[in-house]
């Protein structure tokens, strides 16, 4: 696109060819532009966002492919000119492009302004988590999942999520009160609010680029009954507010003493009350460490970590065989969707398969166990991955019988 943009056919380029050049770049975004490319690329890239720069301040033509390359590489709205590319008529692919990289996070800019602060943020780590998810409010997702069936109350969701257990639930329905607790950037705290219409959902975190990601979503597919505040979870005894259920999926290990967060959160359950907790593990995570060990080797420990991902996966391809597991690399390493992992799986089952003697593929990709032919895995692997997009990651076990603990 790159090469097609910098030459005099770009001028030409319009339907479905441009449409599509649209799509990546819009993934791009979402991707945190992870896509690995050299110093020539990224140079030629900054020539063609220069090129556009002067094009828009002198009023001249400028081809629809140019703003499509440039968004492909950094985002739109930190074009110095972005004001002016907005004043033009541009062909109908463009508009969900534009939308995506400028309109959309000035929206997010603006409620970022808005957001109400429940509790100070005072703790050395907790600012630094905090840091962390303004620069990058991560995931920039773009769709939920559908409610687990019909809205139901919470009782109801717990009998069926543990139909054989003896589960104690709060015995409320209609308008009970539900705490997220590390909401990041809203897609659980969405979907909670979206299963129990009638609750009220209080979304806290520590980031207001993540919550301001939030809200915007909320806003677009019309969810009401949540409210955002940014907060510090070891701040919240503060709030005089009690809840019947509380979520933190993720968030206590930010903390710098987990259990102190843990036994604030306690204290703001009802009795009778339900909590969900998602913690980290020394084991499913090992295969992270080892990434992070391996990018500390490599000397790209000192830049951004979407920056050092790039630069791992061009020594990887560059290399002809993987330098790190896909899984590594992946979606749970904090900073890469689902589809990001799917390419690199492929580019390594690729790479495998042109082998002679290969390991078993699995042990690579840490989707698929031995007993799937060789002819047969990368179908197994994209079946898996596409139902782990839709958030049903049981169907994805029952699909190619991956070892469930490596699904972290």
């Amino acid at each position: 696109m790159l090469d097609l943009a910098a030459s005099d056919a770009a001028q030409a380029v319009a339907g479905e060819e441009l449409a599509f050049c649209c799509a990546l770049a819009r993934q791009c975004f979402i991707n945190e532009y992870v896509f690995a490319c050299s110093e020539e690329e990224e140079k030629r890239a900054h020539e063609l966002r220069d090129r556009l720069t002067a094009a828009l301040q002198s009023d001249k033509p400028v081809p629809p492919l140019w703003p499509v390359a440039v968004a492909a590489y950094e985002p739109l709205h930190g074009v110095p000119t972005v004001d002016a590319l907005l004043a033009r008529s541009w062909p109908d692919p463009l508009a969900a492009l534009f939308r995506q990289q400028i309109a959309e996070p000035r929206e997010e800019m603006r409620i970022r302004g808005e957001t109400r602060r429940l509790t100070e943020v005072e703790d050395e780590v907790s600012r630094q988590v905090r840091q962390q998810y303004e620069e990058n409010p991560y995931p920039r997702w773009v769709e939920t999942t559908e409610a687990w069936g019909k809205p139901a109350s919470i009782d109801e969701y717990l009998r069926r999520l543990f139909p054989l257990a003896p589960v104690a639930t709060p015995g409320k329905s209609g308008a009970i009160d539900i705490l997220i607790a590390g909401a990041g950037t809203g897609r659980q705290a969405i979907e909670i609010a979206r299963q129990f219409p009638e609750a009220r959902v209080l979304a806290v975190d520590l980031s207001r680029a993540a919550l301001s990601y939030a809200k915007r979503k909320s806003d677009e597919l019309r969810v009401k009954n949540i409210e955002y505040g940014q907060a510090d979870i070891l701040k919240l005894g503060k709030l005089e507010q009690r809840f019947d259920v509380i979520e933190a999926a993720g968030s206590l290990q930010c903390l710098k003493d987990p259990a102190a967060g843990w036994r604030v959160l306690l204290s703001l359950l009802r009795p009778g009350g339900v909590m969900f907790l998602g913690l980290y593990s020394k084991v499913a995570r090992a295969d992270i460490n080892a990434a992070r060990d391996y990018i500390a080797q490599r000397g790209h420990d000192g830049v951004c970590l979407p920056v050092a991902v790039r630069r791992v996966i061009a020594e990887t391809e560059s290399a002809g065989t993987p330098a790190i597991t896909a899984k590594q690399i992946g979606c749970d390493a904090g900073f890469i969707n689902e589809d990001i992992a799917a390419r690199i799986v492929q580019a390594h089952i690729r790479m495998r398969s042109s082998r002679s003697n290969r390991e078993p593929i699995h042990a690579v990709i840490g989707l698929c166990p031995p007993s799937v032919e060789d002819g047969k895995v990368e179908a197994a692997v994209d079946a898996s991955l596409h139902a782990a997009r839709s958030g049903r990651f049981e169907r994805a076990a029952r699909v190619v019988e991956p070892n469930v603990d490596a699904l972290d």
